[in-house]
């Protein structure tokens, strides 16, 4: 019986090869919010990471340095992590 591989599968293989699918690629997303009484001389510039899903079996230290160093680059004033940063569950607690 031949068995069909998952999707969890194929890209932790794509991974382990160095390759990033398109749909994997961090993209960086510009947004100008106004509020209503925010003084227009006093822009912030700010990076927000959202469920990136920073461990095993997702990603390596590479993946996440390279994330973490065109964040850097954004010439931001702040960041922000809107993730948990503790994994769950029984692949997080032993390492993948």
């Amino acid at each position: 019986m031949v068995r069909m591989a998952t999707r969890r599968q194929v890209l932790q293989w794509l991974a382990a090869l160095g390759i990033e699918p398109p749909l994997l690629k961090p993209r960086v997303v510009a947004y100008e919010p106004r509020p209503a009484r925010w003084p227009r001389e006093l822009d912030l510039t700010i990076a927000v990471l959202a469920d990136i899903h920073a461990c095993k079996p997702w990603m390596n230290q590479n993946r996440i340095g390279r994330i973490v160093d065109r964040t850097n680059g954004l010439g931001k004033e702040r960041s922000y992590h809107l993730s948990p940063l503790a994994g769950r569950g029984r692949r997080a607690q032993r390492g993948g």
